[in-house]
């Protein structure tokens, strides 16, 4: 069974209500600025407009992953913060392996809507591991795509 890679367990707080899941990496978000997403239901900051931003923003990593060409970087938000946000840095071999490495940037969590992330691109700026000491996760393109997809899956209504 494929894992999630990022999960929103609804418990009515907007904090800590969103994992991220990594071999050896767990990490404990929260959804309010999902929940503040103007792209998406605008006027609303419920449980089903969170989840249909995390759609979305899980959509845009698909479509990231699957245009990446070997030797390319690709930046996946997955955590945003007042006065930061956090990134998974996916990049691509020769092979189709990917390494996924969860790093910092100082680009505001505010500054920018998870469904529509990748207009922030251009404003990252230099990003910093999480951990120094944390080693990039190996997996296949493949991999990457199924967890994708099984996170897109739970966060259907039905699922959350």
């Amino acid at each position: 069974m494929t894992r999630h890679l990022l999960t929103f367990e609804d418990n009515g707080r907007a904090h800590g209500d969103l994992l991220l899941h990594l071999e050896g990496f767990e990490r404990r978000c929260d959804s309010y600025y999902f929940a503040l997403d103007g792209g998406v239901l605008p006027g609303r900051e419920d449980a089903e407009k969170v989840r249909q931003v995390l759609r979305q923003l899980l959509r845009g990593w698909r479509a990231a992953v699957v245009a990446l060409k070997s030797g390319e970087v690709a930046l996946l938000p997955y955590e945003f913060d007042d006065e930061c946000s956090g990134w998974l840095r996916v990049s691509i071999g020769d092979d189709d392996t990917v390494e996924v490495l969860p790093v910092w940037s100082r680009l505001e969590g505010w500054a920018f809507y998870p469904s529509s992330f990748e207009e922030s691109l251009d404003r990252i700026g230099p990003t910093t591991p999480v951990w120094s000491d944390l080693p990039p996760q190996l997996m296949t393109r493949g991999q990457i795509l199924a967890s994708i997809d099984s996170s897109i899956a739970g966060a259907s209504p039905s699922q959350g």
